[in-house]
């Protein structure tokens, strides 16, 4: 500890005056910042139900239900409608009372017992009629029907997951002569201030372009951790189009096997281009009632076509080229570890010193409640 005598000054290295600055967002135009906006602001927390404080490394847990299908590999089902015994590919997520249909076929199989990857069944259940199967076809769980007075016998189960991420600290510098500071100029109050508010509207926009850009890196004395994007996390339902035309058919196949996966898309991020795309999909069937005078449409909202739900569709500069990502909010945001603020910093010479900085996280859970389209054509 320094002991000192005489006055204590506020630009003091032991004293640094910290203020809040968050509420610059203000400032900052929300087409810049559009994506941020769209995921809840910078504080999403609320949404995640995390126990303790974020830390540098933050983690949450995910469940999947088991599934509900299995590759059948007995070499005996394509031409035998007795068989009795099916072997499958993982035994495990079966239980006897199972109920079964093997592809599209209207055949029920019931399951009587278990060993290993063996299922013993009884064909033609519930008065349908058995029949031949592919010898590598899919067999589906419908439903369990159990035994009157039967003992309880395993069921499968799955072991949650840990997902994780790692904050990144943002910062700008200020330094502003003495006389600067004090000498007014048009269109902005004093020099501080007014660098604070630009190093706001920079680092907004970096916070911004993050979900799209984020590399995950853990982290060391040399070089700066960072939080994932939405890329790090979103890896199942991912289509590149090589340079193909986006089609309404990209965006239908994608809300379809999103819905099936357990999500619903609400938000639908994208470049100038496939919004002008999206407006040529649905231009046809758009009825308008406005004056002769104006022309053209623009689609911001879709109707899911299976949920229903209006869909958000947001263009973002800082969307990458080609590029669309249909997410489900509830599962997305930013994670406030340190709000962003202004402190003063040691003074030297003749200036004011200072730095704004903040230190924030990103999630992304259910990955395959999410999807990206890449490499669409932007010409075409």
């Amino acid at each position: 500890m320094t002991t000192r005598t005489g006055m204590n000054y506020t630009y003091s290295n032991t004293v640094p005056q910290k203020r809040m600055i968050t509420d610059r967002i203000v400032n900052t135009s929300p087409h810049e910042i559009t994506t941020l906006l769209a995921l809840g602001g910078l504080n999403g927390a609320g949404k995640f139900s995390f126990v303790n404080q974020p830390h540098r490394l933050y983690e949450w847990l995910e469940e999947a239900l088991p599934a509900v299908s299995e590759t059948t590999v007995d070499a005996n089902m394509d031409d035998n409608t007795t068989e009795t015994t099916i072997t499958v590919t993982t035994g495990a997520l079966f239980q006897v009372g199972d109920v079964l249909q093997m592809d599209s076929d209207a055949e029920l199989i019931y399951v009587s017992s278990i060993s290993g990857n063996d299922l013993t069944v009884v064909r033609g259940f519930g008065g349908t009629t058995a029949t031949s199967h592919a010898t590598d076809g899919t067999t589906y769980i419908r439903y369990n029907a159990r035994l009157e007075g039967a003992d309880s016998s395993d069921s499968p189960f799955t072991e949650a997951t840990s997902g994780y991420n790692y904050s990144t600290i943002l910062h700008k510098d200020v330094t502003v002569s003495r006389t600067a500071n004090i000498l007014r100029n048009y269109g902005m109050g004093a020099a501080v201030d007014h660098q604070i508010d630009m190093n706001m509207i920079v680092l907004l926009q970096q916070m911004n372009r993050l979900p799209y850009y984020g590399g995950r890196a853990v982290g060391t004395t040399t070089t700066a951790r960072s939080s994932g994007g939405l890329g790090t996390f979103i890896t199942t339902n991912t289509t590149a189009l090589a340079s193909a035309a986006l089609t309404q058919a990209h965006i239908d196949d994608d809300f379809q096997t999103i819905f099936t996966a357990g999500g619903v898309t609400d938000l639908i991020l994208t470049t100038a281009w496939n919004q002008r795309k999206i407006n040529s999909f649905y231009e046809g069937f758009v009825v308008t009632e406005r004056s002769e005078n104006v022309g053209g449409m623009i689609i911001k909202k879709l109707q899911h076509p299976i949920t229903g739900v209006m869909v958000d569709v947001i263009v973002d500069r800082a969307c990458p080229a080609g590029s669309m990502y249909l997410l489900d909010k509830k599962f997305i945001g930013y994670l406030e570890i340190d709000p962003f603020f202004y402190e003063d910093l040691a003074k030297t010479g003749d200036s004011t010193n200072g730095e704004t900085v903040g230190e924030y996280g990103f999630v992304v859970q259910h990955n395959a409640a999410h999807s990206i389209i890449s490499g669409a054509s932007t010409s075409a």
